[in-house]
């Protein structure tokens, strides 16, 4: 055996080491197993090439696996559904391609209408970007003071309405028609547990800010 040989033969053996014990990459470690096999039973170096066959495809589609099904498992453990999805759809289209080629398109289409997906979802969870405008609405319709303190603060409110109003039909609204052509603010997502953790405030306060942000914004 010369050195070159005595190399892959120690390199694909490290290979085996790196996923060797490892639960989170099983299909990985057997896949490596096969390959090592194969690059142990080459008497000389050119034995690989005819040896090696679909292994490194194998190899490549075990470790996609692997990942996603590590990724799986996290999404769904803290209920994240589109991600979740995405990943079962990846492991899915892992096991029906043909080259790595195929592997590589199938995966970064995937990702790609994961994060169109991801994009329109998270229209919902800005709605918490508005909480301080909301709060100052609060502030200056409710506030008990004297004139003209009282007239200004009302007017103020009014102009905020109106510049808020402006800004999500103008800008955020045709923003998410672009992903999504028949988009409108839907609250109900603001309760599920992507939306809602990121939301450090108690129901009331939620239900409440969420009220006024239909009123203010005429529906959205």
């Amino acid at each position: 055996m010369d050195q070159r040989q005595a190399d892959y033969l120690s390199y694909y053996r490290a290979r085996v080491k790196k996923y060797e014990n490892n639960p989170l990459y099983p299909f990985s470690y057997q896949a490596e197993l096969a390959m090592l096999a194969a690059v142990e039973g080459c008497v000389t170096l050119e034995d690989f090439k005819t040896r090696v066959g679909d292994l490194p495809l194998k190899c490549a589609i075990a470790l996609v696996k692997d990942q996603e099904t590590a990724r799986l498992a996290f999404y769904e453990e803290i209920n994240e559904p589109i991600k979740a999805k995405y990943s079962r759809l990846i492991i899915e289209a892992a096991d029906k391609v043909t080259n790595v080629y195929e592997l590589t398109e199938s995966t970064t289409n995937l990702m790609a209408k994961m994060n169109l997906e991801l994009a329109v979802d998270g229209f919902a969870g800005n709605l918490y970007f508005d909480f301080t405008w909301l709060e100052n609405m609060e502030e200056n319709t409710t506030i008990i003071v004297g004139e003209p303190w009282k007239s200004e603060c009302k007017q103020h409110a009014q102009e905020d309405i109106e510049s808020h109003r402006k800004l999500f039909r103008e800008i955020t609204l045709p923003r998410a028609r672009e992903w999504d052509p028949n988009w409108k603010m839907n609250y109900d997502l603001v309760w599920e547990d992507r939306h809602r953790r990121k939301i450090p405030a108690p129901d009331a306060v939620v239900k409440q800010r969420i009220e006024e942000h239909k009123r203010y914004l005429g529906g959205a």
